[in-house]
């Protein structure tokens, strides 16, 4: 399995369009998209299937304009988790992310029943953290080291997306993150890969990449500093060589600090030639392909 494929749920990303076919969103992607964000406990909500108001006592407020209660809505094609299905009761204790138009965002990824305390924890760190590079970072890495797996996945593939984020990792940073690696999810890999450095030459020389990072990784592309000149390796270079490409535009990103496609869209060789021309250009533009 390529690494970046953990990133990817096969779906439209428009979940309101088509419900429940949309990828997976992590608990930070969900906590920044949403309107409010609480730990509370439903005191009414439809049975599964069926669409409807959901009340929700409020315990704890994360984000938002602070409220005691608030309604939700409930999609019947997509039961997000309010109420039960295993259980037949309602969610007494959940954090819950509600986008503007009142659903769960990501439907199912934004109710999380009986949230663990190192959940809880870091959803309060990313709040505290603002939009402050330096302090999103240090909770991103406090979460990688959870011992909740989820949430360490989460935090990985977040921070593994972020070009931003990841100029902003310290050589210490780096060092907790190359602890992780070698686990269930490739994620410490991808940022490891993504930052270069001793860490990745030492992952590279123990073979502890999976195939797609290490072909990505074969090219090196850090001394360039033209996005012009990185963009023309990317509409310009021919056969199968999609790794040089994708070098080309990681390094890109990094350059302009922040995100032209996602990561695990581009890297791994499932990017059509047309598409290329269209990531040049956002290379040379240093605005987030359509």
């Amino acid at each position: 399995m390529l690494a970046a494929a953990a990133l990817i749920a096969a779906g439209a990303p428009d979940a309101a369009a088509v419900p429940c076919s949309t990828r997976h969103l992590t608990l930070f992607e969900i906590y920044d998209t949403a309107a409010l964000v609480a730990v509370a406990s439903v005191s009414n909500a439809p049975r599964p299937m069926t669409s409807g108001a959901v009340d929700l006592d409020i315990v704890e407020q994360l984000k938002g304009a602070p409220v005691e209660h608030a309604r939700a809505k409930e999609n019947g094609s997509c039961t997000a988790g309010f109420y039960n299905v295993r259980t037949g009761k309602l969610a007494r204790t959940a954090l819950v992310f509600v986008g503007t138009d009142g659903h769960a965002v990501g439907y199912w990824s934004g109710v999380v029943e009986q949230p663990t305390p190192e959940v809880l924890d870091a959803i309060r760190a990313w709040r505290d953290a603002g939009s402050d590079p330096g302090k999103r970072t240090a909770a991103l890495v406090a979460a990688i080291e959870s011992p909740d797996q989820e949430l360490s996945a989460d935090a990985a593939y977040y921070l593994a997306d972020e070009p931003a984020l990841l100029r902003a990792l310290d050589t210490a940073q780096l060092d907790r993150i190359w602890a992780k690696a070698g686990g269930a999810q490739w994620g410490p890999e991808i940022i490891l890969a993504r930052r270069r450095g001793p860490q990745l030459i030492a992952l590279r020389s123990a073979r502890a990449l999976p195939r797609d990072l290490a072909a990505l990784t074969g090219f090196d592309f850090e001394a360039i500093t033209s996005a012009e000149t990185l963009a023309r390796t990317i509409e310009r270079d021919r056969g199968t060589r999609w790794s040089k490409r994708a070098a080309a535009l990681e390094r890109c990103e990094r350059l302009h600090g922040r995100r032209l496609e996602r990561f695990s869209i581009y890297n791994g060789g499932r990017v059509d030639r047309r598409r290329w021309l269209t990531l040049a250009r956002a290379c040379r533009t240093g605005t987030p392909a359509p």
